[in-house]
């Protein structure tokens, strides 16, 4: 990317389409588009956030809509590119495309809320002001 990278701003991962994302029907599985939703979400935390931060808190997945377009296949070059939404009391929202890197096929929109738990008890927490500010957009 050719900006800074911040928790505002999109978070990009790069994934050559395997043998191992094929399913019976000789396309990425859903399951794998679920898998690299959630693994863009957390390393774009991982990255972006505070130390403090990630050292106390993560996301776990509330709710996803998510809208299957079109199918990779084996040999494709996928972009998950994700990030994030406003906060809806204690959840977050976070958007997610998946498309090919060579002509931008949009293989798959998605919108996630997140929930932020506290590390030490694995409950809810209630999001601070701090993290309403970094991780969501008015």
């Amino acid at each position: 990317m050719d900006t800074e990278l911040t928790s505002l701003t999109p978070f990009e991962m790069i994934i050559p389409v395997e043998q191992e994302h094929i399913d019976q029907l000789n396309h990425v599985g859903n399951l794998i588009y679920v898998k690299w939703i959630q693994e863009a979400a957390i390393n774009h935390w991982m990255t972006c956030a505070e130390p403090h931060l990630t050292e106390t808190i993560a996301f776990v997945i509330a709710r996803h809509e998510i809208d299957y377009k079109y199918s990779a296949k084996l040999g494709d070059t996928v972009v998950v590119k994700t990030w994030v939404g406003k906060t809806r009391k204690h959840l977050f929202e976070r958007y997610t495309t998946i498309y090919r890197q060579s002509d931008s096929r949009v293989f798959v929109e998605a919108l996630s809320l997140w929930c932020p738990i506290d590390l030490k008890t694995y409950r809810p927490i209630r999001p601070t002001e701090e993290l309403i500010s970094n991780w969501s957009v008015e």
